[in-house]
């Protein structure tokens, strides 16, 4: 009857023909509508509502164990994944969120969440509630966990409590424990009924319903991996070679502008070179990217044809059928 914006469904009709409009119905029922003809976010029963309401009514009995999904690929631009993995932990990326305890209820989230995302749309605010409470409280030690990155599903177990964090970056300031298997499962290797659900497009999916698939995938990655011996791990920063004479005598420019280039490209990985067309702007981009990378150089060309997921990441199909999802060259 309603829309995912709390007013009533365009072109809705009842299917034994009554007369009158649902809001009218609604409002017989007592159900309150603003100015803008939404209804009452108050009386507004989502599904994870109704589901917490009848677990504490024992009329569901909650599974002892959950599988979930969680995402981090995309954070801001940021992909996450890395970090999640190299570190031992899944996170929210709960910007705007004041800190919370873990055992809040879902009516003092629901009550924070209104106050802090003042700003979102009715919809966006009730997902966020949505993805906090199942992030900290619906999920529980040992629960299976999953996410994806670069065409890869990985897999977990939740081995700690929910914590806020209020991290540096403000990327990562909901934050729980993982032990995350060492290898990840192709895409293109999930089952059907796992590659359906990873479609939903919410922060948090509950995949309790998949769990034995899952944990079947886990098993076998923790199976198909031999122990290997601790290396020391050598982080060396980005090293750029210094402009030189023959670079800018070919480019027909000063030595001194380039090597200033050079040293912008040390202190931020990012150069805008700006000006009236036809003037060399690509052809000096390209020569100093060769002169300090070699080979490990691409040229992409946006154009008004060119998408999200040609630059980012997005599906290709294979040559035996089907689709893989693929970096794109920014991922690269």
């Amino acid at each position: 009857m309603l829309g995912k914006d709390g007013r009533p469904a365009a072109g809705f009709q009842w299917p034994d023909g009554r007369e009158g409009t649902q809001r009218e119905a609604l409002e017989a029922d007592e159900v309150h509508f603003d100015a803008s003809g939404r209804a009452s976010e108050a009386q507004h029963v989502r599904t994870e509502d109704l589901r917490t309401f009848l677990e504490e009514k024992g009329v569901l009995t909650p599974p002892p164990r959950r599988a979930w999904l969680v995402r981090g690929s995309s954070v801001d631009g940021h992909d996450l994944i890395p970090s999640w993995r190299k570190q031992g932990f899944a996170s929210l990326r709960a910007s705007k969120l004041r800190e919370v305890e873990p055992d809040i209820s879902r009516d003092e989230l629901k009550a924070i969440v209104n106050d802090d995302y003042s700003q979102t749309s009715y919809a966006a605010k009730a997902a966020k509630v949505d993805e906090f409470h199942a992030f900290l409280a619906r999920m529980q030690v040992d629960d299976l966990i999953a996410t994806t990155s670069q065409g890869q599903l990985f897999a977990g177990k939740i081995t700690g409590p929910a914590e806020y964090v209020k991290s540096p970056d403000g990327l990562s300031n909901l934050r729980r424990d993982v032990a995350w298997a060492s290898e990840g499962v192709d895409y293109a290797e999930l089952p059907g009924e796992v590659k359906a659900r990873l479609q939903i497009q919410y922060d948090v999916v509950e995949m309790t319903q998949q769990l034995e698939v899952l944990e079947k995938l886990l098993v076998t990655q923790q199976d198909n991996v031999a122990p290997a011996a601790a290396v020391p791990v050598l982080e060396v920063g980005l090293i750029l070679p210094d402009a030189s004479d023959d670079l800018a005598s070919s480019l027909h420019v000063e030595r001194e502008w380039l090597q200033e280039c050079v040293d912008l490209l040390r202190d931020r990985p990012q150069l805008i070179f700006y000006g009236p067309p036809g003037t060399g702007k690509t052809y000096i981009a390209q020569h100093l990217a060769h002169h300090l990378a070699g080979d490990n150089v691409r040229l992409v060309q946006f154009h008004p044809a060119y998408s999200y997921e040609d630059f980012f990441e997005g599906y290709r199909p294979l040559e035996d059928g089907g689709f893989k999802l693929k970096p794109g060259p920014l991922r690269k």
